[in-house]
């Protein structure tokens, strides 16, 4: 990962996501709109929750998103975490939606994968947009998602209130 946000963005960024709603992200993945486009994965002001669960959440789907294998304890965090899959809490789901749920993926040899109908379209570009250096979320944010799925994030958005020496040190980052 070398190159910020508008670096990659060849044509219009098509949608800001929330990085831990589910719902959203499978809506992207299924938008032909989206082919060829860039979607931005939003870790600072999309998520009103608590930051660290999020990022937990995001790391998890941003692989099965892309079509990677995670394990079956990766999927279980996100039926309890991931925001989008119900309008409940996760203790009162109904059985249907955790069927609805799993019936999104496969058991393959290497673990459990999205099924494809369900994954980003080829030629996605994905962005995200961490929350400020200044901020302890925002140095978690890089380490963490840099650290386990760098190699799936084609570049990184800067804080809507990043100024200069904000972005003199992010580019030091990359």
């Amino acid at each position: 990962l070398a190159r910020l946000a508008w670096e990659v963005s060849r044509g219009p960024i098509y949608q800001f996501v929330p990085g831990d709603e589910f719902r959203f992200m499978l809506s992207a993945a299924r938008s032909a709109d989206l082919i060829d486009q860039t979607v931005i994965l939003d870790l600072e002001d999309g998520v009103p929750g608590d930051k660290d669960v999020a990022r937990e959440v995001m790391m998890r789907l941003v692989p099965l998103f892309s079509g990677e294998p995670v394990s079956q304890e990766d999927v279980e965090y996100i039926w309890q975490h991931a925001r989008g899959i119900s309008r409940q809490p996760p203790a009162d789901r109904t059985r249907e939606e955790r069927e609805q749920f799993d019936a999104r993926f496969e058991q393959t040899a290497e673990g459990v994968r999205l099924k494809e109908e369900f994954r980003f379209p080829p030629g996605l570009r994905i962005v995200v947009r961490f929350n400020g250096l200044d901020t302890p979320e925002g140095t978690r944010d890089r380490l963490v998602v840099l650290g386990r799925n760098g190699h799936l994030i084609d570049g990184v958005c800067v804080p809507k209130d990043a100024n200069a020496n904000e972005l003199a040190k992010e580019v030091g980052i990359l």
